[in-house]
């Protein structure tokens, strides 16, 4: 990962880029944030403290032509400004 950035409008909600060409939005506040149940070894899904423990995957994702260097949020309206190679672009998740 190269980059996280907490967004400035909405509370629990991140942005990373990484090496991999993609940005990916998070929101940790949210129960449903994108994650369903992993199986382990087994095939079966993980059970702690008799409750099935869920991972949490990215609530929105784009691609980039290029290795993400750096993100920063626009002060209004939730635009994403993300910097790669040698462009920046304006994205809205």
């Amino acid at each position: 990962m190269n980059c996280i950035e907490w967004s400035n409008t909405q509370r629990g909600v991140l942005a990373s880029g990484a090496d991999d060409c993609c940005v990916m939005l998070w929101d940790l506040m949210s129960s449903s944030s994108g994650g369903l149940p992993q199986p382990n070894h087994a095939g079966t899904t993980s059970q702690t403290g008799g409750q099935q423990s869920q991972e949490r995957g990215p609530t929105a994702v784009w691609d980039c032509a290029f290795e993400v260097g750096n993100l920063s949020w626009a002060p209004v309206g939730g635009t994403l400004g993300v910097c790669g190679g040698r462009g920046l672009w304006g994205v809205s998740l």
